[in-house]
Protein backbone atom coordinates (compact mmCIF):
# COMPACT_ATOMS: atom_id res chain seq x y z
CA UNK A 1 0.00 0.00 0.00
CA UNK A 2 2.87 2.75 0.97
CA UNK A 3 4.82 1.66 -2.12
CA UNK A 4 1.86 2.34 -4.53
CA UNK A 5 0.97 5.26 -2.50
CA UNK A 6 4.72 6.84 -3.34
CA UNK A 7 5.00 5.79 -6.48
CA UNK A 8 1.38 7.99 -7.49
CA UNK A 9 3.35 10.88 -5.83
CA UNK A 10 6.69 10.06 -7.47
CA UNK A 11 4.77 10.07 -10.81
CA UNK A 12 3.34 13.82 -10.75
CA UNK A 13 7.42 14.81 -9.37
CA UNK A 14 8.07 13.53 -13.16
CA UNK A 15 5.31 14.99 -14.59
CA UNK A 16 5.87 18.50 -13.28
CA UNK A 17 9.60 18.24 -13.44
CA UNK A 18 11.52 21.38 -16.36
CA UNK A 19 13.43 20.43 -18.34
CA UNK A 20 16.70 19.11 -17.88
CA UNK A 21 15.94 18.65 -13.95
CA UNK A 22 18.13 15.66 -12.32
CA UNK A 23 16.74 14.96 -9.19
CA UNK A 24 13.58 16.85 -7.50
CA UNK A 25 13.62 16.30 -3.05
CA UNK A 26 10.03 17.20 -1.62
CA UNK A 27 9.73 17.81 1.81
CA UNK A 28 6.14 17.51 3.02
CA UNK A 29 4.16 17.21 6.46
CA UNK A 30 0.60 15.50 5.75
CA UNK A 31 -1.81 14.29 8.15
CA UNK A 32 -5.52 15.20 9.12
CA UNK A 33 -4.84 19.54 8.55
CA UNK A 34 -3.85 19.02 5.28
CA UNK A 35 -0.30 19.07 3.58
CA UNK A 36 2.61 21.18 3.79
CA UNK A 37 5.20 20.76 1.14
CA UNK A 38 8.86 22.33 0.67
CA UNK A 39 11.60 21.27 -1.97
CA UNK A 40 12.86 21.83 -5.88
CA UNK A 41 14.35 20.48 -8.60
CA UNK A 42 18.32 20.41 -9.71
CA UNK A 43 18.54 21.24 -13.09
CA UNK A 44 21.42 20.73 -15.42
CA UNK A 45 23.56 24.19 -15.31
CA UNK A 46 21.60 25.83 -12.53
CA UNK A 47 24.12 27.40 -9.43
CA UNK A 48 21.16 26.66 -7.31
CA UNK A 49 18.18 24.50 -6.52
CA UNK A 50 15.49 26.13 -9.16
CA UNK A 51 11.69 24.78 -9.74
CA UNK A 52 9.12 24.48 -6.81
CA UNK A 53 7.60 20.58 -6.37
CA UNK A 54 4.24 20.84 -6.99
CA UNK A 55 1.61 19.64 -4.28
CA UNK A 56 -0.12 16.64 -5.12
CA UNK A 57 -2.25 17.18 -2.32
CA UNK A 58 -4.13 13.95 -2.47
CA UNK A 59 -1.56 11.58 -3.37
CA UNK A 60 0.26 12.72 -0.10
CA UNK A 61 -2.66 12.08 1.42
CA UNK A 62 -3.13 9.04 0.68
CA UNK A 63 0.82 8.33 1.54
CA UNK A 64 -0.36 9.14 5.05
CA UNK A 65 -3.40 7.29 5.22
CA UNK A 66 -1.29 4.51 4.25
CA UNK A 67 1.58 5.09 6.99
CA UNK A 68 -0.87 5.75 9.40
CA UNK A 69 -2.28 1.85 9.22
CA UNK A 70 0.86 0.47 9.02
CA UNK A 71 2.45 3.03 11.91
CA UNK A 72 -0.41 4.75 13.61
CA UNK A 73 1.19 8.04 13.10
CA UNK A 74 -1.48 10.74 12.81
CA UNK A 75 0.94 13.35 11.33
CA UNK A 76 3.44 12.12 9.01
CA UNK A 77 6.66 13.76 7.26
CA UNK A 78 8.21 12.52 4.15
CA UNK A 79 11.39 13.00 2.22
CA UNK A 80 11.08 11.86 -1.11
CA UNK A 81 13.92 12.03 -3.63
CA UNK A 82 13.59 11.07 -7.01
CA UNK A 83 15.31 10.92 -9.97
CA UNK A 84 14.52 11.01 -14.17
CA UNK A 85 14.49 7.48 -14.25
CA UNK A 86 12.10 6.96 -11.76
CA UNK A 87 13.93 5.68 -9.09
CA UNK A 88 12.97 7.24 -5.65
CA UNK A 89 13.67 6.82 -2.01
CA UNK A 90 11.42 7.72 0.51
CA UNK A 91 12.35 8.40 4.54
CA UNK A 92 8.94 8.98 6.85
CA UNK A 93 8.87 9.69 10.69
CA UNK A 94 6.45 10.88 12.52
CA UNK A 95 6.70 13.86 14.99
CA UNK A 96 8.89 13.45 17.93
CA UNK A 97 8.63 17.35 19.15
CA UNK A 98 5.35 19.37 19.27
CA UNK A 99 3.86 23.03 20.34
CA UNK A 100 2.58 22.56 23.34
CA UNK A 101 0.62 26.10 22.18
CA UNK A 102 -2.39 26.89 24.30
CA UNK A 103 -1.30 24.08 27.10
CA UNK A 104 1.69 25.53 29.26
CA UNK A 105 3.63 26.48 26.56
CA UNK A 106 6.88 25.60 25.13
CA UNK A 107 7.51 22.12 23.30
CA UNK A 108 7.24 18.24 23.99
CA UNK A 109 9.55 15.94 23.36
CA UNK A 110 8.93 12.27 22.29
CA UNK A 111 10.81 9.24 22.63
CA UNK A 112 8.57 6.69 23.25
CA UNK A 113 6.39 5.64 20.53
CA UNK A 114 3.82 4.77 22.10
CA UNK A 115 3.04 7.49 23.93
CA UNK A 116 0.29 9.89 23.08
CA UNK A 117 0.76 13.75 23.17
CA UNK A 118 -2.40 15.36 24.44
CA UNK A 119 -5.24 16.39 22.07
CA UNK A 120 -7.30 19.23 21.94
CA UNK A 121 -9.59 19.02 24.94
CA UNK A 122 -8.39 16.23 26.68
CA UNK A 123 -7.52 18.42 29.69
CA UNK A 124 -11.40 19.75 29.83
CA UNK A 125 -13.56 18.46 32.29
CA UNK A 126 -16.32 16.00 30.86
CA UNK A 127 -19.87 17.19 30.32
CA UNK A 128 -22.97 16.04 32.19
CA UNK A 129 -25.18 17.99 30.24
CA UNK A 130 -27.23 15.26 28.07
CA UNK A 131 -27.39 15.37 24.52
CA UNK A 132 -30.03 17.25 22.87
CA UNK A 133 -29.51 17.83 19.82
CA UNK A 134 -32.22 16.42 16.56
CA UNK A 135 -30.58 13.78 13.98
CA UNK A 136 -32.98 14.47 11.43
CA UNK A 137 -32.42 18.14 11.87
CA UNK A 138 -28.66 17.94 11.90
CA UNK A 139 -28.65 15.65 8.67
CA UNK A 140 -30.95 18.29 6.94
CA UNK A 141 -28.89 20.86 7.49
CA UNK A 142 -25.47 19.18 6.39
CA UNK A 143 -26.73 18.48 3.34
CA UNK A 144 -28.19 21.62 2.94
CA UNK A 145 -24.85 23.57 4.17
CA UNK A 146 -23.50 20.86 1.40
CA UNK A 147 -25.67 22.21 -1.21
CA UNK A 148 -24.94 25.59 -0.46
CA UNK A 149 -21.12 25.09 -0.87
CA UNK A 150 -22.04 23.57 -4.30
CA UNK A 151 -23.94 26.50 -5.63
CA UNK A 152 -21.12 28.68 -4.51
CA UNK A 153 -18.55 26.54 -5.46
CA UNK A 154 -20.10 25.55 -8.90
CA UNK A 155 -20.01 22.24 -8.20
CA UNK A 156 -20.55 19.17 -5.41
CA UNK A 157 -17.61 18.10 -3.73
CA UNK A 158 -17.53 14.30 -2.83
CA UNK A 159 -17.39 13.13 0.44
CA UNK A 160 -16.16 9.95 1.82
CA UNK A 161 -18.39 7.11 2.10
CA UNK A 162 -20.54 7.20 5.48
CA UNK A 163 -19.21 5.42 8.46
CA UNK A 164 -20.84 1.67 8.97
CA UNK A 165 -22.56 1.44 12.47
CA UNK A 166 -20.12 -1.08 13.48
CA UNK A 167 -17.10 1.49 13.22
CA UNK A 168 -19.01 4.09 15.28
CA UNK A 169 -19.51 0.93 17.98
CA UNK A 170 -15.89 0.59 17.85
CA UNK A 171 -15.20 4.55 17.62
CA UNK A 172 -17.48 4.62 21.02
CA UNK A 173 -15.65 1.75 22.56
CA UNK A 174 -12.36 3.34 22.24
CA UNK A 175 -13.29 6.60 23.56
CA UNK A 176 -15.49 5.73 26.32
CA UNK A 177 -18.28 7.38 25.28
CA UNK A 178 -21.56 7.28 23.39
CA UNK A 179 -21.51 9.37 20.24
CA UNK A 180 -24.92 11.73 20.49
CA UNK A 181 -27.26 10.78 18.02
CA UNK A 182 -26.89 14.08 15.79
CA UNK A 183 -23.32 13.27 15.70
CA UNK A 184 -23.77 9.81 15.04
CA UNK A 185 -26.07 10.60 12.35
CA UNK A 186 -23.53 13.01 10.45
CA UNK A 187 -21.30 9.97 10.10
CA UNK A 188 -24.01 7.82 8.72
CA UNK A 189 -23.56 10.45 6.12
CA UNK A 190 -20.03 10.82 5.52
CA UNK A 191 -17.17 9.12 7.60
CA UNK A 192 -15.06 12.67 7.78
CA UNK A 193 -12.58 14.18 5.29
CA UNK A 194 -9.41 15.02 4.62
CA UNK A 195 -8.11 11.93 3.86
CA UNK A 196 -7.89 10.96 0.11
CA UNK A 197 -10.40 13.68 0.18
CA UNK A 198 -10.19 17.44 0.09
CA UNK A 199 -10.15 18.55 3.44
CA UNK A 200 -13.57 20.42 4.18
CA UNK A 201 -12.99 20.61 8.21
CA UNK A 202 -16.39 18.93 8.49
CA UNK A 203 -15.83 15.74 11.06
CA UNK A 204 -12.74 13.75 12.27
CA UNK A 205 -13.06 10.48 10.95
CA UNK A 206 -14.49 7.61 13.57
Amino acid sequence: MVEQAVRRVVEQLVANAPEGWTKALLVSRAGPGGTRVSGGYDVTGASARSSRVPNPYKELMALAEALREIRGWQHVTVEIVCRPSGHYELVATTDAITSLRGLSGGFQAVSDADYWLPQPGSLQEEATAAPAGDPELAAARFREYMQRRAAILGGPEQLPPPASPAAIEEAERRLGVTLPDDLRALYLIANGDGIAYRHRYLLGRV
